[in-house]
């Protein structure tokens, strides 16, 4: 591993082993900053750091993705489903916005891109006003899955009434996936080699996490936290993700 993936991983998770990659050296102790990574080669971003302090980029076709979901509402705070309602963030989840927003300034991001619900459109404001990154206009595609008559019911509740997730109006899970990357395969074709900040939710994240692991995490196997950070890139042909559920700059 070179001294510009190093750069990658402790730029990310900077207070796990303190490791400082040098201009022009390797960073061994590098390999212990990763956790739970699916993909630990981290070939889609290099990095330089030259002798000014400043930063070079090279995106050999990479697209970087840091997927965010929003902060806390009420109806999370209560365990409800919230699929296509307009629910605002508590103080809690605006909280939860601002702590993102002034983790992820420490590093430059190209583009900001959200769901147009409030929860999400709330929180991407917050952390495009601490990182000064250009918004795109909300992306419909990004909407949280439709959960149909069992929005407002807890899980619980929901699983009583229907069986086998059968509950009228919800969008399907294979609906819900092909919606999610389509606007992540759009993103990465319309802005190649960019690092694009991207405010969803937990349904719809956890479908493009199942994708693209072609199954070992996300839907049915991961809980996403509010205001967690997950990494998925794109250096075609290509997906990989780099880490996911990342929720230590919350505490």
């Amino acid at each position: 591993m070179d001294c510009a993936a190093a750069w990658w991983i402790e730029a990310y998770w900077p207070t796990h082993t303190g490791c400082r990659p040098r201009i022009g050296r390797c960073s061994k102790r590098a390999n212990l900053c990763r956790r739970r990574s699916v993909d630990s080669r981290f070939r889609s971003l290099r990095v330089c750091v030259t002798e000014n302090g400043a930063v070079e980029r090279d995106l050999p076709g990479g697209t970087v993705f840091c997927l965010v979901r929003h902060g806390e509402t009420d109806w999370n705070l209560s365990g409800r489903l919230q699929g296509r309602e307009d629910l605002p963030l508590n103080e809690t989840g605006r909280n939860q916005a601002r702590l993102t927003g002034a983790h992820l300034s420490k590093w430059p991001w190209d583009l900001i891109v959200t769901s147009p619900l409030s929860r999400a459109l709330e929180t991407a404001r917050i952390v495009g006003d601490l990182t000064a990154v250009e918004m795109l206009d909300p992306d419909d595609d990004l909407q949280e899955r439709d959960y149909g008559e069992s929005s407002g019911l807890t899980r619980e509740e929901s699983e009583s009434r229907w069986k086998d997730d059968n509950v009228p109006g919800i969008e399907s899970q294979a609906e819900l996936e092909e919606r999610g990357f389509s606007a992540l395969v759009s993103l990465a074709a319309r802005f190649p080699r960019t690092r694009i900040l991207v405010v969803s939710h937990g349904s719809l994240i956890n479908s493009l996490l199942a994708v693209v692991s072609k199954g070992e995490i996300g839907t049915g196997k991961t809980r996403l936290g509010n205001a967690c950070l997950s990494l998925v890139s794109f250096d075609p042909p290509e997906w990989r993700i780099n880490d996911y559920n990342i929720v230590s700059h919350l505490t």
